[in-house]
């Protein structure tokens, strides 16, 4: 009987062993063997549940639900017949079951099997089981729309998890919560969440918690359109499922990955992707999955104008959607489809009805890029309907809440749409309600934001699309303005610049782009937490604006506002300089002084430069920052103060770290909260507010104004690289205002490094040279507006060659009736 007992308790050692590293394979071979000893040799009732418990998580580890329900059974029918105080037992096999009816989708009757359990079994239980509980709870109420009360849930699981030190369970609940992050609107904060996961999952080899987090990442980076990252995210979750057979994690994988081969119009290889998950799906009976490969498959033949089966398609999935939740997000997003197709098909009656439908299931969600796009569907169909002004108020609505919700492939998709309806309809009455806009100024806009989005996605067919348009509107300008243009070299079609008040996000605050309304977010939490703000940033980024705007949004807005150049004090006077003297303390020390410390009490103490302080000088801040009270020198008593501190710097502090010159005691003081502000070349969409706001708005004194540009003069600032980035714009738009006065400003104004800047040169001219086939020579005619010294500056080619090659392909006469 021993002896039986010792070979049980091994297998339970091993398969515990394999658990704990992501083995779950062989966990639930240990675990079988056990259960084969245990038949030959009874245990004590404790060790039988125990092993059971230990096979039935393993077979639902490798999806294996029907075999993790007869060990569930068995053990029920164990506790039934032997009379013992089983509550634990009974607990842990609930919640087990309750992980199984969430994976088919089975929401509502997870909650109802987690409902049953009896809230005093809790006591007897690790932190890590009712952590994870919750973390089933929030799961569901994320799936069942609810969003806001998943992540109130999720947050108490987090609370227990630290409580318990249980990373494993604590990486799972960062993952769910920043899907539940990603669907509010807060991508910055949810990619975070998911990368603090994956680290944790990666060191303690949790194969499992690093897929999850990482194809969770990798669809968070899909959507702020980092399609690269995103793909190679996802590929290392996908081998990592298949290593561990975690089948419904393959599934997923190959629908994000069939989303991303449709996003760069690898249409083929999509619809493989899709038809694979939604067999997978079928066998595995995940029905969550298969309404969603199923709906990617409807995408595809929509794009290929099969209707037919795309509605056969979204029919079944929105039959599914139905059963597992028929207000839920995939319901909301199953039924949209079916409105665009709908408006495809001309059927506008009946896809308003689609849309309504919709919107009405979006709205309680919480989930703005959802909202979003029904707008944007919406705004098509009363454009296609002839209610024009209708349309234009919910494209507007659209991209204000899909700017909203980060997602900047949709933003991008969007603007493309806009500008398109705005095209092909009657572009007076839709754009005479902007006060100062010209009537092809606002698509010509709108196009321009598109194509910076794509560019950065690297999507080239999406930007070959929008420059197919920006040639024809481009043209359109041309021919409305009557420019003539051989005057100039690079054309002088001018556009009016006037500033629009919606550009500012707050006073001080120009900005567009979703990553600057996050960094406002971010500005507006710093203002209410108590805590220490770390502000990074390149050069001329502005993060001593956002160290005001931080102190001008808190409640210390009364206070003084003390800013320090930490890279300016001299050694032998810092703690002078930051602590105060008495009179008579040092040589020079005339009179007592108030150091930066006391100044700033009552408010906000900003340091800037702050990774240029000495390790010594770091040392003399930690008392102040930890306690709050300094000591002048001279002095034996000690003085509180109460401040805010807000540090800022344009260097590395993690390479800072590495090699020592940066404490990890005095970090992790000035780091409570950190807010990154990107440059400008990564948020092009914010240049032409930041030009107009300098220009015609309150950023120089003027106001209200309208000003004249060279549209080249707005492509070369929109292409430019801008490594002084807002600091530096702001320089040369003062130099242009000075040097136009009042006329129109040209290119000749611009400094020589713009105008000179190899980046200007378009990214197909850089990638192919010498090439001069018919669709580049129609990009750089488009580009350089017909002038035909412009194009062949910009091809690199003679002017004769390029005749040559307008002759060869057939466009000389064609652009020689245009020009």
């Amino acid at each position: 009987m021993r002896k039986r007992h010792e070979t049980v308790e091994l297998y339970v050692s091993q398969a515990q062993g394999h658990q704990a590293t992501g083995d779950y394979r062989s966990a639930l071979k240990s675990a079988r063997n056990a259960l084969s000893a245990i038949e030959r040799e009874p245990v004590s009732f404790e060790m039988e549940a125990r092993v059971l418990l230990l096979a039935a998580r393993n077979a639902y580890y490798l999806s294996g639900f029907d075999e993790c329900s007869i060990y569930l059974d068995m053990l029920g029918e164990l506790i039934r017949f032997i009379k013992v105080d089983a509550g634990c037992e009974r607990y842990e096999a609930s919640v087990i079951r309750a992980n199984i009816l969430r994976r088919h989708g089975e929401y509502r009757a997870a909650l109802d099997e987690l409902s049953d359990i009896d809230g005093s079994v809790e006591n007897c239980l690790a932190g890590s089981l009712a952590g994870e509980k919750y973390l089933i709870e929030g799961a569901c109420h994320y799936f069942l729309k609810d969003t806001r009360r998943a992540k109130e849930i999720l947050e108490t699981a987090l609370g227990l998890t630290a409580g318990v030190s249980s990373w494993k369970l604590r990486a799972r609940v960062l993952t769910m919560m920043g899907l539940v992050l990603r669907r509010l609107g807060f991508m910055r904060k949810a990619a975070d969440d998911l990368r603090r996961a994956a680290a944790a999952c990666s060191k303690n080899n949790d194969e499992y918690g690093l897929a999850a987090a990482l194809l969770n990442l990798g669809i968070t980076q899909y959507h702020v359109g980092d399609i690269e990252a995103a793909e190679r995210s996802v590929i290392k979750a996908s081998s990592l499922f298949e290593r561990i057979n975690w089948q419904i994690g393959m599934c997923r994988c190959l629908i994000a990955l069939g989303n991303m081969a449709s996003m760069r119009e690898a249409l083929d290889e999509a619809l493989e992707l899709y038809s694979e998950a939604s067999r997978l799906a079928k066998e595995q009976a995940y029905q969550r999955e298969l309404a969603q490969s199923l709906s990617g498959i409807a995408s595809i033949h929509t794009v290929r104008h099969d209707f037919t089966s795309a509605r056969n398609c979204l029919v079944k999935a929105q039959m599914i959607a139905s059963e597992i939740a028929p207000d839920g997000d995939l319901a909301a997003e199953v039924t949209r489809k079916i409105g665009e197709l709908e408006i495809l098909e001309g059927n506008i009656h009946k896809a308003m009805y689609r849309l309504e439908e919709s919107e009405g299931m979006a709205k309680g969600q919480d989930a703005p890029l959802e909202l979003g796009l029904v707008y944007r569907a919406m705004g098509r169909a009363e454009t296609d309907r002839g209610n024009l002004d209708t349309g234009k108020i919910l494209f507007e609505r659209s991209r204000d809440l899909i700017r909203k919700s980060g997602s900047t492939y949709e933003l991008a998709r969007t603007c493309l749409k806009y500008a398109e309806t705005l095209i092909s309809s009657n572009r007076t009455r839709l754009s005479s309600c902007i006060p100062g806009k010209k009537r092809t100024e606002e698509p010509w806009s709108l196009l321009w934001e598109a194509r910076h989005l794509f560019t950065g996605m690297n999507v080239q067919h999406m930007v070959d699309r929008v420059d197919f348009l920006l040639g024809r509107e481009e043209r359109s300008n041309t021919t409305s303005l009557m420019v003539d243009v051989d005057d100039a070299v690079t054309g002088s079609g001018l556009i009016e610049i006037s500033f629009v008040h919606d550009y500012k996000v707050c006073d001080g605050l120009v900005a567009v782009s979703p990553i600057m309304q996050d960094v406002w977010d971010r500005i507006q939490f710093a203002a209410s937490y108590k805590g220490p703000v770390l502000v990074t940033g390149e050069t001329g980024t502005g993060k001593e604006l956002v160290a005001k705007l931080i102190h001008n949004s808190s409640a210390r807005a009364p206070g003084p506002f003390v800013a320090v150049n930490c890279a300016a004090i001299p050694d032998h006077l810092f703690e002078s300089e930051f602590f105060g003297h008495r009179k008579g303390s040092f040589t020079g020390a005339v009179i007592d002084r108030r150091g930066f410390f006391e100044e700033a009490s009552g408010g906000t103490l900003f340091l800037d430069e702050v990774g240029e302080l000495t390790t010594l000088h770091q040392a003399k801040l930690l008392r102040v920052l930890q306690e709050g009270k300094i000591r002048r020198l001279g002095e034996n008593s000690e003085h509180e103060v109460d401040i805010k501190l807000v540090s800022a710097t344009n260097q590395d502090l993690g390479s800072k770290l590495d090699d020592s010159s940066l404490r990890e005691d005095f970090f992790f003081r000035i780091n409570s909260e950190r807010i990154h502000i990107p440059p400008l070349r990564d948020r092009r969409e914010d240049i032409i507010p930041l030009l107009s706001w300098r220009l015609c708005g309150n950023g120089n004194g003027t106001n209200g104004r309208t000003v004249q540009v060279d549209s080249d003069v707005v492509s070369i600032f929109q292409k430019y690289h801008w490594p002084g980035n807002v600091r530096e714009l702001i320089s040369i738009t003062d130099r242009l205002s000075c040097l136009a006065n009042d006329s129109p400003i040209t290119i000749n104004m611009l400094p020589d490094r713009m105008r000179g800047d190899s980046t200007l040169r378009p990214d197909w001219n850089s990638q192919q040279p010498g090439d001069c086939s018919r669709r580049r020579l129609e990009s750089a005619m488009s580009l350089c507006r017909g002038n035909k010294s412009a194009a062949a500056r910009w091809l690199g080619i003679s002017r004769g060659k390029l005749y040559k090659e307008l002759k060869k392909t057939g466009l000389y006469r064609y652009y020689h009736r245009t020009t």
